[in-house]
């Protein structure tokens, strides 16, 4: 309904101009929002709670037309790729935690595998609920080796505890604190800075901050002619993509597609006939790649004369939830094809020459 004729990307509206807003209840933890178009132009917007009962109405909301060009900014391109980068940090020359305010120190255990991983995001997932409902104060989550401060990750098992954590502190502001150290440091400064993610290299200090994403500084990805390239997830909608973006842009001739149904997932045969039109042989096969005697199978499988030369693991499964709801079924459903999975391909393939291993993860 928001599409307009012949404005081919519909109509994006600025600012809003809201008239005759009622609120009839408050304390809702779920909406249902009708929006139905007026004459004059705009919306009445009517919500209700996860009871039918009305909880707040809109006779009016108008909107501002923006227009193609204005949504290009009178033709200046602006760089809209962003990454974290890690930032010494001087230390301040005296504390800045509150006075009186407590914190608890929690470590991991220490495990590198994937079980250890899964493991460590199980307790980190107890700890958090547990505070959250019988503690006041702070939190701090002390690991090693989990952030690329001033060198690579060393421990992905404690990593995935800040990627926990992380949602965990933009759900529940002020209530939980990271610090990565090197087995060396002084966390109490680091618990002192002010800061609710720290990593401590020695004596030296490093902080998140977000910049501007730079090129990459080293070669372009150069794929082995005649090699076979293996995706994870090949039949879903990121794996496809990547599928035809080897084919087009890297000349890659030769694909192993896996997924859990394999060939009868849907779309899978007009995916391997899109491949085929663009010059390339697409093997679809059905594989658990958190199974480690599957993924053995599926390298074995693979001809000696087309070995596999890049992995690409794009499989994964999706369940969104707030930290409060979630449970270790829900964290182990998603961390088993991710993270065991990444480990099996690793296990079975750290014999091949490979280009490229790519771990794709959401953001």
């Amino acid at each position: 309904p928001l599409t307009a004729a012949g404005a081919p990307y519909g109509r994006i509206g600025l600012p809003f101009a809201w008239s005759n807003v009622r609120l009839h209840a408050t304390g809702a933890s779920t909406l249902r929002a009708r929006l139905t178009p007026t004459a004059s132009g705009g919306y009445r917007i009517a919500a209700v709670d996860g009871a039918g009962d009305p909880v707040i109405t809109v006779d009016t909301l108008a909107v501002r037309t923006v227009t193609a060009a204005q949504l290009r900014g009178a033709g200046t391109v602006r760089e809209a790729m962003f990454e974290v980068r890690w930032v010494a940090q001087t230390p301040p020359a005296a504390a800045s935690q509150p006075p009186g305010t407590p914190v608890r120190r929690w470590e991991p255990p220490v495990d590198d595998t994937a079980a250890g991983a899964r493991t460590a995001a199980r307790h980190a997932l107890a700890e958090i609920q547990k505070w959250l409902t019988t503690e006041s104060g702070q939190l701090a989550f002390v690991t090693r080796g989990a952030v690329p401060a001033d060198g690579p990750v060393t421990n992905p098992a404690h990593a995935a505890v800040w990627g926990l954590v992380r949602s965990a502190q933009h759900e529940h502001p002020d209530r939980f604190l990271l610090v990565d150290t090197d087995g060396t440091s002084d966390v109490d400064a680091a618990l002192a800075s002010g800061e609710e993610q720290v990593a401590v290299r020695g004596t030296r200090r490093f902080v998140p901050r977000l910049a501007s994403a730079t090129a990459p500084d080293r070669e372009p990805l150069q794929l082995t002619p005649g090699g076979t390239v293996l995706i994870t997830g090949g039949t879903g909608t990121l794996g496809a993509l990547l599928a035809e973006h080897l084919v087009t842009t890297y000349g890659v001739r030769r694909l192993l597609l896996t997924g859990r149904r394999g060939p009868d997932a849907p779309g899978a045969a007009q995916l391997r006939h899109n491949l085929a039109a663009l010059g390339a042989s697409a093997t679809i096969a059905a594989c658990d790649t958190a199974d480690s005697d599957q993924v053995a199978n599926l390298i074995a499988a693979v001809p000696a004369e087309y070995p596999v030369t890049a992995v690409f693991h794009a499989a994964g499964i999706l369940d969104d939830a707030l930290v409060t709801d979630l449970d270790e079924s829900r964290l182990d459903a998603v961390l088993r094809p991710k993270v065991d999975g990444a480990w099996c391909l690793h296990e079975h393939t750290r014999h091949l020459d490979l280009d490229a291993f790519v771990l794709y993860s959401s953001a």
